[in-house]
C-alpha cells in the first residue's frame, strides 16, 4: 500500500467529494464534532442522541475581507439534541460551520492565520441572523480546520493557543484507501491549559470570583444608578 501524489487543486476537490462520507464514518472526529445522526442508551435507560438537519457542503466560497486563500470547503449543518427520539427541550439547537482548509507541504503560521480570518468572517456572517440573540434559542459553533502534509513548529504553537477557540490543525496523507488523517500534537504543547489540575483551577476560581456580589444575588441588582449623565458618555438609542 503506497502513498499517492496529487497536486493541491486535485486534493481539495477530492476532499470536498469525499467529505461527507469521511464525516459519517468518523474519520474526521479528531478535528470536528461528530455530525452523524445517532442515539445511545445512558445509565438511566434514556435514549439521548443527535439529529443532523440542513446538511450542506459549500465549495469555492470565499470569505469577504478574510484570508487570502479561500477554504477548500465550508461544512454547514444544524444539530438537534434528542431525548427518547424527540427534540430535547433543555438543549438549544446549534448551527455548525466547519471552515476546512487543505495545503500541500508544511503548514506554517500564515496558514493558521488565513484559516482563522476566514472562520471569523463566516462567524460574523452567521451572527447577523437574529436567531443567536438569545443563546437559549439557538447556538453557533464555528471551527477552522487546517490540514497539511506536515506541520511546522510555528503553526503548531499558534494552533495550540487557538485550539480553545475552535482551531484544529492536523496532518493528512492519501494512499490506496483514500484520505488518512492524524492529529498533530507536539509533546511540547500544553493542549489542556487549566484542565490538567482541576482542583487547583477550582481553588483559583474561588479565590478570584468567590466574593463577587452579582453571582451571590442570582445576578440581580436592586440599586439605583445616581451617576450624573454626561453628554460624551451617552449611549446611542
Amino acid at each position: 500500500m503506497g502513498t499517492r501524489t496529487f497536486d493541491e487543486t486535485e486534493l481539495r476537490a477530492a476532499l470536498a467529494r469525499d467529505w461527507r462520507e469521511l464525516r459519517e464514518r468518523g474519520a474526521l472526529d479528531l478535528f470536528c464534532a461528530p455530525m452523524a445522526t445517532r442515539q445511545w442508551t445512558n445509565d438511566r435507560g434514556a435514549r439521548p442522541g443527535y439529529i443532523t438537519l440542513d446538511y450542506r457542503i459549500h465549495e469555492g466560497i470565499a470569505a469577504p475581507d478574510g484570508g487570502q486563500d479561500a477554504p477548500a470547503l465550508l461544512e454547514h449543518y444544524w444539530s438537534v439534541r434528542t431525548l427518547d427520539g424527540r427534540q430535547d427541550p433543555d438543549w438549544p439547537p446549534a448551527l455548525n460551520l466547519n471552515v476546512v482548509h487543505l495545503h500541500t507541504g508544511t503548514l506554517n503560521a500564515e496558514h493558521v492565520e488565513n484559516a482563522s480570518r476566514n472562520a471569523l468572517v463566516f462567524h460574523r456572517a452567521a451572527f447577523r441572523q437574529s436567531w443567536f440573540d438569545d443563546p437559549d434559542r439557538a447556538r453557533l459553533h464555528v471551527r477552522a480546520v487546517i490540514l497539511g502534509e506536515t506541520v511546522g513548529e510555528d503553526a503548531d504553537i499558534i494552533a495550540g493557543l487557538l485550539e480553545s477557540q475552535g482551531v484544529s490543525v492536523g496532518q493528512f496523507s492519501v494512499d490506496d484507501l483514500g484520505f488518512q488523517f492524524r492529529r498533530s500534537v507536539s509533546p511540547k504543547r500544553v493542549w489542556n491549559v487549566g484542565l490538567v489540575n482541576a482542583e487547583a483551577t477550582r481553588t483559583l476560581a474561588e479565590e478570584l470570583f468567590g466574593n463577587d456580589t452579582l453571582p451571590r444575588r442570582d445576578f440581580r441588582w436592586d440599586g439605583t444608578n445616581d451617576a450624573e449623565v454626561g453628554e460624551g458618555l451617552r449611549q446611542p438609542a
